[in-house]
């Protein structure tokens, strides 16, 4: 009687089918973990999508712009809102390039040609790694400020490009009027929409008047200049003429500093009651004063549900109780409502 080929000898299978079963059995298992490396690196890299309103303190998500069909924004690092037509303008960082949608979060186009390197000195039109984003409500404009490149790219209100402006390590741009107020690390340039200095405030340090990473500028209706001194962890309030005329906050001697006022306060926008919104990137919030510098408080907390934020890096004021906020590592602009408490808050209960 025959033997069924499961009993027989195993000694009996010629050696090249076992060399090929072993070599089967590891090509499997070289795929299998493949495909979980694979997973893994999907998981944690993958942007996040928007989960469901969650409650956070004085925020109420209204939507999120995570990107343009299979295109995703990345570490988004500044926004900006027209005040004529209400579209969005982002400096998408990690992507090198500059993204507008509308008041609604539908896109609109694309520009600048990105770069995955620091281009050459004075090479045009190449963006690398923009920080931040301003628009010239008169003809629709775009700026964009690179410190990496030591430039700011002009394009026009459809995305073609127009000039470059050199200037060494700009990181925020803003333009109001005929304007243009350019934050440097160390200083602060007033220039015409051509770029040409007017004035120059202030020099890199940690006394009044001096400045270390100034992410953060708007004009109040007097026209003061409101200034976010990220690494001196305070705000800084200069007039017309340059002069000091208020501010709140002081450099901390490290990062653990019981006392500071700031995680990492970054960029700030004033609205109509001339409230200062400022995000705090550490704290994972919006830190919110009056105009005499009264603090009312943060808004929000750390996650990456709908009003929630992950190293916050800029803000941009859209009217009434709105805003839109370049919610850096959680890959998205997170259009908001806002509502600060009616009371400023004791500074006991403030965090640090």
């Amino acid at each position: 009687m025959e033997t069924p080929p499961f009993q027989q000898d195993i000694a009996s299978i010629p050696a090249t089918d076992k060399q090929g079963r072993r070599l089967r059995r590891s090509l499997i298992l070289l795929l299998l973990l493949l495909g979980a490396l694979l997973y893994l690196y999907w998981v944690l890299t993958r942007p996040p999508e928007p989960v469901g309103a969650t409650k956070a303190p004085g925020v109420e998500s209204l939507f999120s712009i995570y990107g343009f069909g299979k295109e995703r924004l990345r570490e988004p690092n500044g926004v900006a809102v027209s005040k004529s037509t209400g579209n969005i303008y982002i400096a998408d960082s990690g992507n090198s390039r500059g993204v507008v949608f509308d008041r609604s979060g539908n896109f609109l186009f694309k520009f600048g040609q990105p770069s995955a390197k620091i281009p050459a000195l004075h090479q045009k039109k190449v963006l690398y790694h923009p920080l931040s984003i301003s628009v010239d409500e008169s003809n629709g404009d775009i700026y964009l400020a690179s410190a990496l490149a030591k430039k700011i790219s002009v394009f026009s209100k459809t995305g073609r490009f127009k000039r470059d402006m050199f200037v060494d390590n700009p990181i925020k741009v803003k333009v109001v009027g005929n304007k243009l107020y350019v934050g440097t690390d160390g200083s602060i340039l007033i220039t015409t929409l051509k770029g040409k200095v007017l004035k120059k405030w202030g020099t890199k340090g940690k006394m009044p008047r001096q400045f270390e990473y100034p992410a953060g500028l708007d004009l109040d209706k007097k026209g003061n200049l409101i200034i976010s001194d990220s690494e001196n962890n305070r705000i800084q309030i200069l007039n017309k003429k340059g002069a000091l005329v208020g501010g709140v906050g002081e450099p901390t001697r490290s990062l653990n500093q019981a006392d500071r006022l700031f995680g990492l306060g970054m960029g700030l926008a004033l609205d109509d009651k001339q409230r200062v919104y400022v995000v705090d990137a550490f704290h994972h919030s919006v830190r919110v004063f009056d105009h005499n510098g009264a603090d009312f408080g943060e808004l929000g907390r750390q996650g990456s549900a709908d009003g929630q934020f992950n190293y916050p890096s800029d803000i941009a004021y859209a009217g009434g109780d709105v805003f839109a906020i370049a919610d850096k590592w959680n890959d998205r602009i997170q259009v908001v409502r806002l509502t600060p408490p009616n009371k400023p808050v004791p500074k006991s209960t403030t965090k640090k």
